[in-house]
Order: structure tokens, then sequence, then C-alpha cells
């Protein structure tokens, strides 16, 4: 089976990518923007440079024949949102362009296409006129129950609601020829399939396979019991759809900052966010990460704080679980489908603000529960690995090949 994958920017389409080769399955991958990790001159690259690529490095046996790269349509995207742009917008003609652009060549010598939301509704017609089948990979739940759901947060937090923007009607009419085209649909989670589901997508033509964690996470801990109080890391873009604000209300209402407790914001954030984060009430800004310091980060604190209100899974989840952390996240994650609660993690209904401060109690009063927790979660995230992820594409695939034969 030879298959096309094509993605204009990142995501998880490298990692995937990358997989399917190591399934013998990837025929091309079309891209914006990659570079060839084996090549002479990504060796003397600066360290902080090769940092700023780095989620657009490959390692293929095969780079040259199997990436085809578009520069221009992701070039122009990026330098567009640098003058300040709209985002939506920006983002919309960029994967309108990188759709067209894809060589009809690539499609008629392929056996599958796989595309993305929100950069597909055209690949997926060509896919279709040219008798393939077509396969979404949805790394979200549906645009319209969180365009539902921005209305209300930009309602309820309007200063921290920057990094929300809700799409236009055009936009989520393209979405929805995306799901009427695909003859599957992979998500990561329950609770994105669900959310599918309630806007009337058949069941039947769902899969999930959850994302895997890199080895690099497992990292070695130093017991901090007794020498400082509980840490807490809220990773990710500080904002009302992570839930940051909620939090920040939740802690103050149950005067946790008395115990000493500290909650590291670690990620993206507009000057006018950061000017809300409460230092007096024991919140610190660490600052924007990369990747990489991701697991060093993780090694300083003692439990993640994930209570985001809409996710298609929640990569930072299964990243703390490999280091070692307790998790409490909550069921608009993928937590249902990689925590037990209690066990190796704590579960909490978006939004539900006496269940969390009944768990922020718990962590506080019960440390011991947070060292238990984090250990069983580090054997939990082993069972989650890149290479499980691509056996389950390749399975998905050949289930499809097989009904179509």
């Amino acid at each position: 089976m030879k298959v096309l994958l094509a993605h204009p920017g990142t995501q998880y389409a490298f990692r995937l990518a990358a997989e399917l080769d190591a399934q013998g399955l990837l025929f091309r991958f079309v891209t914006g923007i990659a570079f060839d990790e084996k090549s002479q001159w990504m060796s003397r690259l600066p360290a902080s440079w090769r940092r700023k690529v780095s989620n657009r490095i490959l390692s293929l046996p095969h780079f040259a024949s199997r990436v085809r790269t578009i520069p221009m349509v992701e070039i122009k995207a990026l330098l567009r949102l640098r003058l300040g742009g709209d985002m939506e917008r920006i983002l919309g003609d960029r994967n309108e362009d990188f759709q067209r652009r894809i060589p009809q060549e690539d499609i008629d010598r392929c056996d599958v296409v796989i595309g993305f939301d929100t950069s597909s509704w055209i690949l997926a017609e060509r896919a279709r006129q040219a008798g393939k089948p077509f396969v979404l990979d949805q790394s979200i739940g549906h645009p319209r129950g969180k365009h539902f759901l921005f209305t209300q947060l930009r309602e309820r937090y309007p200063d921290w609601a920057e990094d929300i923007s809700v799409k236009p009607a055009y936009l989520l009419e393209r979405e929805d020829a995306e799901y009427e085209l695909a003859q599957r649909i992979v998500v990561a989670s329950t609770f994105t399939k669900n959310s599918l589901s309630q806007f009337g997508i058949g069941e039947e033509k769902i899969r999930i396979n959850p994302y895997g964690v890199s080895d690099s996470f497992f990292i070695e801990r130093n017991d901090h019991s007794g020498t400082r109080p509980i840490r807490f890391l809220c990773l990710g873009t500080v904002g009302a759809r992570k839930g940051s604000p909620f939090l920040q209300e939740v802690w103050s209402d149950g005067n946790f900052q008395a115990s000493g407790a500290e909650v590291w914001f670690a990620g993206p954030a507009t000057e006018k966010v950061k000017d809300l984060i409460q230092p007096t009430q024991g919140f610190v800004y660490q600052g924007r990460v990369s990747h990489r310091e991701i697991p060093e980060l993780l090694g300083k604190c003692d439990c993640l704080l994930f209570p985001s209100f809409y996710e298609g899974f929640g990569q930072v989840i299964l990243e703390a679980m490999a280091a070692g952390l307790a998790v409490i996240t909550t069921e608009n994650t993928a937590g249902p489908d990689i925590i037990e609660h209690g066990v190796d993690g704590l579960l909490f209904q978006a939004g539900d603000a006496v269940g969390l401060k009944q768990l922020l109690d718990r962590v506080l009063t019960r440390p011991e529960d947070v060292k238990r927790m984090g250990a069983r979660a580090r054997e939990k995230a082993r069972t989650f690995t890149w290479a499980r992820y691509g056996a389950t594409w390749n399975t998905i695939l050949q289930e499809l090949n097989r009904e179509r034969q």
C-alpha cells in the first residue's frame, strides 16, 4: 500500500510520516517546509537555529524521494502572520493554496490519501475524483462544538481570550466537507470522537489512535518531598481555552496560596495575559519553552495541572506522565483514555470549580499520593509508544483496503 500524506504545517504530521515510513507505507509526504536531519548543512546549523526548526526536521532513509515541500506557501503565511493579519483567514488561505499545489501525479500514484482537518477539503475532493480513499486525521474536537465553547469563553474571560478565535461560517463549511468525503476519520481521544458523533458524524467511520511519547521524556527524577512545597506546572499556551483564568479563580477561592505551593505557567502568552498572572497568589510565569527544554522543566515540578476546556488530545499529559508527574486534567482531553482516576492521575469535569478544588486539596494534603501516582503514571506512559501509534495506523489502513477489495 502506498500512502500520500499531506499537511502544510506541522502538528503531528512529521511524526506520522516517520511512523508510516517505518511501517513501509509512506509513498509521499507533502508539506510546506521540511529539513533532512542527515543533510550536511543541518549538521552545521547552530544549535539555536536547529531548536527553532526542530518540529520540521525528519530523519527518513529516503528523504529526497519521500518528501515534497512547497515552501513558499508556508513562508507567505508566516510573513502575513508576523505582520499581524487575521490568523483564521491567513491559515485558511494557506491551506487552500497548499492543496491546489499538490501534484496530481502524487494522487494518481498512491493507494490512499491522508489529510488533516482544516487543510483537506480540496484534497479530499481530488482524491474522490481520482478514485482514491481519503482518511482524515482530526486533531481536535468538532469545530462547531469548539465554536460554541469559544464564544462562551470570550464572554466569560474577555481579557484572557486573545488566544481564542471564532471561525467564520465558510471555514466551518470547509470542515463539514472534509467529514463528508472521508472514508475514515482518525482521532486521538474518545472526547474528540464523541464531539464528532454529537454533530452527526457516524461512529462507524471513526477510529481512535492515541499519540505516543518520546523516550527523552522518561527522565530520572530527584525526590523533592519534604524539601519544598509542591510545585504545579501548567504547560502550553496561557489563556482561556487552556483554563488558565479558571485555575486562578479556583486557586484564589480555595486560599491554596497559604500552602506555599507554586503554580508555574510555561508556554506562549500575550503581554496582556502576562500582566494577569498573579505572582502574589503563587503563580509564576516561566516564559515560552522549546520542546527540547520540556523534560528538564518537568523534572523540577511535581504535578501537571491541565484544566483545558477543549482538546484533541493534550500531548503534555502523556509527556508529564512519562516524566513521573501526577496529572490533574479534565475529561475534555485524552485524560479518560490514558489515566485511571485516583491510580495514575486525577480527572474532573471541565469548568467544575468544586471538583478541581477537591483535587487540589487532595494533592496538597496528601503529598504521598502525588509520588505514588507519578510512579504509576510513568509505567502507564511506557505503553504509549510512537511505534504502537504507527502500527495502529497500519491496522486502520489495512482494514480500509480490505473493505475496498
